[in-house]
């Protein structure tokens, strides 16, 4: 049960929280709380559903405490600071995926889960709904407004990188 559903449950910490290592110990502590509290699940059919409000539940306490705006300050400066680049394929690759996780991070968290369980975790838009506990015509409004919003983000990011040739066009 861990392994099968251990990257859904990290998703939706994820999708709440915006970083991966604290998604993975939030994963991680969903899952010794579920296995504390199993005697609590009534209908086994209902076991990821659960996980996944547990899941929700720790991230918002998360969210909450006082770790979260130490963990934000710290993120704040580490951008600040210089990036050492290399030309590196792995570098890049890292730097794209830092680029991505960071437009992620400005959406708000139910638009930011809508596009990370249909794209990052690659599930239907039936089962994300599903998962979500969301009418699929909800989870396809949310994925269509958070690509809408990425969009106006990568344009404003251009705007202020290439300011000359945002002028032109």
């Amino acid at each position: 049960l861990i392994a099968q559903h251990y990257p859904l449950v990290r998703g939706v910490a994820f999708r709440r929280v915006g970083d991966w290592d604290v998604s993975e110990d939030l994963a991680q502590e969903t899952l010794l709380a579920a296995h504390a509290n199993l005697d609590q699940l009534r209908d086994s059919a209902a076991f990821p559903a659960w996980l996944c409000r547990i899941a929700r539940n720790l991230s918002a306490n998360w969210i909450r405490s006082e770790q979260y705006r130490r963990e934000l300050a710290k993120r704040y400066k580490a951008e600040r600071g210089t990036h050492a680049a290399t030309s590196s394929d792995a570098a890049a690759d890292l730097a794209q995926r830092e680029q991505v996780h960071a437009l992620l991070e400005k959406l708000p968290p139910k638009l930011r889960e809508a596009v990370v369980i249909f794209y990052l975790e690659e599930q239907t838009a039936p089962e994300a709904a599903r998962i979500l506990g969301i009418p699929e015509n909800t989870f396809y409004n949310r994925v269509h407004r958070a690509r809408r919003q990425l969009q106006e983000l990568v344009e404003q990011d251009l705007r202020i990188v290439l300011p000359d040739l945002c002028d032109q066009a």
